[in-house]
Protein backbone atom coordinates (compact mmCIF):
# COMPACT_ATOMS: atom_id res chain seq x y z
CA UNK A 1 0.00 0.00 0.00
CA UNK A 2 2.87 2.39 0.70
CA UNK A 3 4.24 1.52 -2.73
CA UNK A 4 0.89 2.43 -4.34
CA UNK A 5 0.73 5.59 -2.25
CA UNK A 6 4.15 6.73 -3.48
CA UNK A 7 3.51 5.59 -7.04
CA UNK A 8 0.39 7.76 -7.17
CA UNK A 9 2.37 10.82 -6.17
CA UNK A 10 5.10 10.06 -8.70
CA UNK A 11 2.56 9.49 -11.48
CA UNK A 12 0.90 12.87 -10.94
CA UNK A 13 4.27 14.59 -11.30
CA UNK A 14 4.56 12.95 -14.73
CA UNK A 15 0.98 13.83 -15.74
CA UNK A 16 -0.22 10.28 -15.08
CA UNK A 17 -2.56 8.79 -12.51
CA UNK A 18 -2.81 5.72 -10.32
CA UNK A 19 -6.37 4.66 -9.52
CA UNK A 20 -6.74 2.49 -6.43
CA UNK A 21 -10.07 0.72 -5.83
CA UNK A 22 -11.35 -0.61 -2.53
CA UNK A 23 -12.14 -4.33 -2.35
CA UNK A 24 -13.75 -6.65 0.14
CA UNK A 25 -10.55 -7.35 2.08
CA UNK A 26 -9.91 -3.65 2.74
CA UNK A 27 -13.48 -3.25 4.01
CA UNK A 28 -13.00 -6.31 6.22
CA UNK A 29 -9.91 -4.74 7.80
CA UNK A 30 -11.76 -1.45 8.34
CA UNK A 31 -14.41 -3.45 10.21
CA UNK A 32 -11.83 -5.23 12.37
CA UNK A 33 -12.09 -8.57 10.54
CA UNK A 34 -8.54 -9.92 10.25
CA UNK A 35 -9.24 -13.61 9.68
CA UNK A 36 -7.45 -13.69 6.31
CA UNK A 37 -4.33 -11.64 7.03
CA UNK A 38 -0.89 -13.21 6.72
CA UNK A 39 0.22 -14.89 9.98
CA UNK A 40 3.31 -12.67 10.05
CA UNK A 41 1.07 -9.72 10.87
CA UNK A 42 -0.33 -11.57 13.87
CA UNK A 43 3.25 -12.00 15.05
CA UNK A 44 3.84 -8.31 14.45
CA UNK A 45 0.82 -7.47 16.59
CA UNK A 46 2.16 -9.57 19.46
CA UNK A 47 5.64 -8.07 19.23
CA UNK A 48 4.61 -4.43 18.93
CA UNK A 49 1.35 -4.31 20.82
CA UNK A 50 -0.16 -2.42 17.88
CA UNK A 51 -3.19 -3.99 16.24
CA UNK A 52 -3.17 -4.56 12.49
CA UNK A 53 -6.46 -2.70 12.10
CA UNK A 54 -4.99 0.37 13.82
CA UNK A 55 -2.45 0.67 10.99
CA UNK A 56 -5.40 1.30 8.63
CA UNK A 57 -7.43 3.52 10.94
CA UNK A 58 -8.20 7.19 10.47
CA UNK A 59 -5.35 7.88 12.89
CA UNK A 60 -2.72 6.99 10.28
CA UNK A 61 -1.70 8.52 6.97
CA UNK A 62 -2.05 5.21 5.16
CA UNK A 63 -5.44 4.56 6.75
CA UNK A 64 -6.79 7.97 5.80
CA UNK A 65 -5.55 7.57 2.23
CA UNK A 66 -6.90 4.05 1.79
CA UNK A 67 -10.29 4.88 3.32
CA UNK A 68 -10.67 7.78 0.89
CA UNK A 69 -10.34 5.59 -2.21
CA UNK A 70 -13.41 4.90 -4.38
CA UNK A 71 -15.29 1.65 -4.87
CA UNK A 72 -16.32 2.37 -8.47
CA UNK A 73 -14.57 4.43 -11.14
CA UNK A 74 -15.06 5.30 -14.78
CA UNK A 75 -12.00 5.54 -17.02
CA UNK A 76 -12.67 6.30 -20.65
CA UNK A 77 -15.32 3.87 -21.81
CA UNK A 78 -14.72 1.42 -18.93
CA UNK A 79 -16.50 1.05 -15.59
CA UNK A 80 -14.29 -0.62 -12.98
CA UNK A 81 -15.15 -1.99 -9.54
CA UNK A 82 -13.92 -4.84 -7.40
CA UNK A 83 -16.89 -7.20 -7.75
CA UNK A 84 -19.03 -5.47 -10.37
CA UNK A 85 -22.44 -3.84 -10.48
CA UNK A 86 -25.16 -6.34 -9.67
CA UNK A 87 -28.82 -6.05 -10.72
CA UNK A 88 -29.55 -5.12 -7.10
CA UNK A 89 -27.06 -2.24 -7.14
CA UNK A 90 -28.36 -1.13 -10.54
CA UNK A 91 -31.89 -1.04 -9.08
CA UNK A 92 -30.73 1.56 -6.54
CA UNK A 93 -30.40 3.98 -9.48
CA UNK A 94 -27.32 5.65 -7.99
CA UNK A 95 -24.61 7.52 -9.83
CA UNK A 96 -20.96 6.53 -9.44
CA UNK A 97 -20.49 9.50 -7.15
CA UNK A 98 -23.43 8.48 -4.99
CA UNK A 99 -22.19 4.89 -4.64
CA UNK A 100 -18.75 6.14 -3.63
CA UNK A 101 -20.26 8.60 -1.16
CA UNK A 102 -22.10 5.78 0.60
CA UNK A 103 -18.79 3.92 0.84
CA UNK A 104 -16.86 6.96 2.07
CA UNK A 105 -19.48 7.73 4.70
CA UNK A 106 -19.16 4.21 6.05
CA UNK A 107 -15.41 3.61 5.91
CA UNK A 108 -13.90 7.11 6.20
CA UNK A 109 -16.38 8.97 8.35
CA UNK A 110 -17.24 5.71 10.14
CA UNK A 111 -20.96 6.41 10.25
CA UNK A 112 -22.81 4.21 12.72
CA UNK A 113 -24.47 1.05 11.46
CA UNK A 114 -27.55 2.27 13.35
CA UNK A 115 -28.02 4.74 10.50
CA UNK A 116 -27.54 2.16 7.76
CA UNK A 117 -29.82 2.78 4.79
CA UNK A 118 -31.25 0.30 2.32
CA UNK A 119 -28.60 1.43 -0.16
CA UNK A 120 -25.86 0.73 2.39
CA UNK A 121 -27.20 -2.77 2.97
CA UNK A 122 -27.07 -3.51 -0.76
CA UNK A 123 -23.71 -1.85 -1.47
CA UNK A 124 -21.95 -3.64 1.39
CA UNK A 125 -23.95 -6.87 1.17
CA UNK A 126 -23.44 -10.07 -0.79
CA UNK A 127 -24.88 -8.42 -3.93
CA UNK A 128 -22.81 -5.29 -3.49
CA UNK A 129 -19.76 -3.84 -5.19
CA UNK A 130 -17.34 -5.65 -2.83
CA UNK A 131 -18.83 -9.16 -2.67
CA UNK A 132 -20.97 -9.91 -5.74
CA UNK A 133 -19.87 -12.97 -7.73
CA UNK A 134 -22.78 -13.25 -10.13
CA UNK A 135 -21.07 -11.98 -13.27
CA UNK A 136 -18.71 -14.97 -13.15
CA UNK A 137 -20.70 -17.70 -11.39
CA UNK A 138 -24.29 -17.09 -12.51
CA UNK A 139 -24.35 -14.22 -15.03
CA UNK A 140 -27.51 -12.15 -15.37
CA UNK A 141 -28.84 -11.53 -18.85
CA UNK A 142 -27.08 -9.37 -21.40
CA UNK A 143 -30.02 -6.96 -21.06
CA UNK A 144 -28.94 -6.25 -17.48
CA UNK A 145 -25.38 -5.62 -18.61
CA UNK A 146 -26.61 -3.35 -21.39
CA UNK A 147 -28.63 -1.38 -18.84
CA UNK A 148 -25.49 -0.90 -16.73
CA UNK A 149 -23.50 0.24 -19.75
CA UNK A 150 -26.21 2.69 -20.74
CA UNK A 151 -26.68 4.12 -17.25
CA UNK A 152 -23.00 4.83 -16.73
CA UNK A 153 -22.19 5.77 -20.32
CA UNK A 154 -19.56 3.09 -20.93
CA UNK A 155 -18.89 0.24 -23.35
CA UNK A 156 -17.14 -2.17 -20.98
CA UNK A 157 -17.33 -3.31 -17.35
CA UNK A 158 -14.12 -4.57 -15.73
CA UNK A 159 -14.34 -6.67 -12.56
CA UNK A 160 -12.12 -8.67 -10.22
CA UNK A 161 -12.97 -10.51 -6.97
CA UNK A 162 -13.95 -13.88 -8.47
CA UNK A 163 -10.99 -15.86 -9.80
CA UNK A 164 -10.96 -17.03 -13.43
CA UNK A 165 -8.33 -19.27 -15.12
CA UNK A 166 -7.23 -16.51 -17.48
CA UNK A 167 -8.29 -12.92 -17.95
CA UNK A 168 -11.32 -13.27 -20.16
CA UNK A 169 -14.32 -11.52 -21.64
CA UNK A 170 -18.00 -12.21 -22.06
CA UNK A 171 -20.89 -10.67 -23.97
CA UNK A 172 -18.62 -9.64 -26.84
CA UNK A 173 -16.11 -7.87 -24.56
CA UNK A 174 -18.75 -5.86 -22.76
CA UNK A 175 -17.61 -7.65 -19.60
CA UNK A 176 -13.94 -8.20 -18.72
CA UNK A 177 -13.08 -10.55 -15.82
CA UNK A 178 -9.58 -9.75 -14.60
CA UNK A 179 -8.98 -11.66 -11.34
CA UNK A 180 -6.57 -14.56 -11.88
CA UNK A 181 -4.70 -16.67 -9.32
CA UNK A 182 -1.32 -15.03 -8.76
CA UNK A 183 1.76 -16.86 -7.40
CA UNK A 184 2.78 -16.33 -3.79
CA UNK A 185 6.42 -15.88 -4.81
CA UNK A 186 6.34 -13.41 -7.69
CA UNK A 187 10.10 -13.74 -8.17
CA UNK A 188 9.83 -17.40 -9.15
CA UNK A 189 6.60 -17.52 -11.14
CA UNK A 190 4.65 -15.65 -13.80
CA UNK A 191 2.37 -12.78 -12.80
CA UNK A 192 -0.51 -11.86 -15.10
CA UNK A 193 -2.40 -8.60 -15.56
CA UNK A 194 -4.93 -6.85 -17.77
CA UNK A 195 -3.49 -4.40 -20.28
CA UNK A 196 -5.68 -1.97 -22.24
CA UNK A 197 -4.77 0.30 -25.10
CA UNK A 198 -6.57 1.86 -28.05
CA UNK A 199 -6.37 -1.42 -29.95
CA UNK A 200 -8.11 -3.53 -27.34
CA UNK A 201 -7.75 -5.73 -24.26
CA UNK A 202 -4.78 -7.99 -23.58
CA UNK A 203 -3.46 -10.35 -20.95
CA UNK A 204 0.19 -9.58 -20.23
CA UNK A 205 2.64 -11.30 -17.94
CA UNK A 206 5.89 -10.62 -16.14
CA UNK A 207 7.89 -12.21 -18.99
CA UNK A 208 6.63 -9.55 -21.38
CA UNK A 209 4.23 -11.81 -23.26
CA UNK A 210 0.98 -10.30 -24.51
CA UNK A 211 -2.07 -12.02 -25.95
CA UNK A 212 -5.38 -10.51 -27.03
CA UNK A 213 -8.42 -11.29 -24.92
CA UNK A 214 -10.80 -12.95 -27.32
CA UNK A 215 -14.44 -11.97 -27.54
CA UNK A 216 -17.01 -14.43 -26.25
Amino acid sequence: FWWLYRLGQQAQKDNGYVHTLLGNHEVMIFNGDTRYINPKYKTQENETGISYTYLFSNNTILGQWLRSQPAVIKIGDMLLSHAGISPEVLALDLSIEEINQHVTDRVFYEMSLDNESQADEVIFGSDGVFWYRGWVEYPPSEDVLNAILEKYGVNHVVIGHTIVPDIQSAFNQKLIMADVMQPRDVNKAIVRALFVDKKGFYQINSRGDRKPIESS
